[in-house]
């Protein structure tokens, strides 16, 4: 990993505001209370067979998760299409939706409003130094007597925000990897 350029602080700004906007419009629309957590996830994915990268793969997703109470009714619901054409109709759905819902007796009281310190990482994915270690992957499980190396190796950087029309705020970032190594030799394999 190396560290994110100057424009990484955007992010955070980018999902509160994304946040902030849908929390308004249910609150808008009827809801009593909201809570929203906007995501953006950075991935790379490097596949490996027979001892040779044979994928490469990078992408990146932008989502929304909201829960919010009308009344005695709550609704949960995701969106991946962050679009604004898309989420003006997520979000009048949600309200429909919520009419469709049974009431609950007994909802549990909404926390108070609380405000996370950021979390952030500063890193962004290396796509290089990821290349080094499939490598490394590779030429450990030979010397160690595979044959053959087959695995994946994906690396994550995930971008949480959260946003409660009770005032509650924060901001999460953090890289996540994972690395299976597939080593053959004979008919036996190892995991």
């Amino acid at each position: 990993l190396i560290p994110m350029a100057a424009g990484g602080s955007g992010m955070k700004e980018d999902l509160i505001q994304l946040g902030e906007g849908i929390t308004g419009s249910l609150l808008k629309l009827g809801a009593d209370e909201v809570f929203v957590i906007p995501t953006h996830r950075d991935t790379l994915m490097v596949r490996f067979s027979n001892n040779k990268v044979t994928v490469v793969q990078d992408w990146n997703v932008r989502g929304v998760d909201a829960l919010a109470f009308f009344g005695k009714r709550h609704i949960v619901s995701r969106l991946e299409d962050v679009s604004s054409k898309a989420v003006e109709a997520w979000v009048a759905r949600i309200a429909r939706q919520a009419k469709a819902v049974p009431e609950v007796p007994e909802i549990a009281e909404v926390p108070r409003a609380h405000s996370f310190p950021d979390h952030v990482t500063g890193e962004k994915i290396d796509a290089d130094r990821i290349g080094q270690g499939v490598g490394s992957a590779i030429d450990s499980a030979l010397k160690a007597g595979a044959q053959r190396v087959s695995g994946i190796f994906v690396a994550t950087v995930t971008h949480d925000a959260l946003v409660g029309s009770n005032g509650s705020k924060g901001y999460d970032e953090r890289p996540l990897f994972e690395l299976n190594v597939r080593a053959f030799s004979g008919e036996a394999s190892g995991q």
